[in-house]
């Protein structure tokens, strides 16, 4: 297992025990005030373990935090097709496209050929 699985593995394993998603105290406040995403997150909180760890192997911790902040703000939706989703981004001021089919987003990030946390939250949606 590399150190990115490994990495992946335990920040899973320390939200679980933590029952705890979100960085940003703010956002958590919204999150139990609201309601958003909070059938989203304890979905992806129920997919298997293993398979949590592969589809988050390829992204950097912060990224996978960041992931988990987006569903849990309920920032990233499905759209009618399966493998779309529509996502915020984190000031709330642009709109992005993910789509699964070959694991690309429209944020700059994406557009520049590299992994995005909107991608990694796409998966994860995606797994439940």
């Amino acid at each position: 297992m590399n150190a990115r699985a490994r990495a992946a593995r335990q920040t899973i394993r320390t939200m679980r025990r933590a029952n705890r998603a979100l960085k940003a105290e703010t956002a958590a406040g919204r999150v139990e005030r609201l309601g958003f995403g909070a059938v989203a997150l304890e979905a992806v909180y129920a997919v298997p373990e293993r398979l949590a760890v592969d589809l988050v192997a390829e992204y950097s911790v912060r990224q996978v935090d960041d992931a988990l902040e987006l569903i849990a703000e309920g920032a990233i939706v499905p759209l009618r097709r399966p493998t779309w989703f529509f996502a915020i981004s984190s000031d709330g001021t642009d709109k992005y496209f993910t789509n699964l089919d070959n694991g690309t987003c429209t944020c700059p990030a994406g557009e520049n050929g590299r992994t995005c946390y909107h991608t990694a939250a796409a998966r994860l949606l995606a797994a439940c």
